[in-house]
């Protein structure tokens, strides 16, 4: 991402990487929880 914006520092990109890294991954854990909670009756 901090590429695609001409930010070019090591740090940055690294920083940038990780960030994305992370949203990747939250991303997936809110769509499994989304799709467990659909798959679940509602009991009340």
């Amino acid at each position: 991402m901090a590429q695609m914006y001409g930010f070019s520092a090591k740090e940055t990109i690294q920083c940038s990487q990780e960030l994305d890294e992370l949203l990747n991954k939250h991303l997936k854990e809110a769509v499994l929880f989304h799709k467990e909670k659909e798959d679940k009756p509602c009991t009340t």
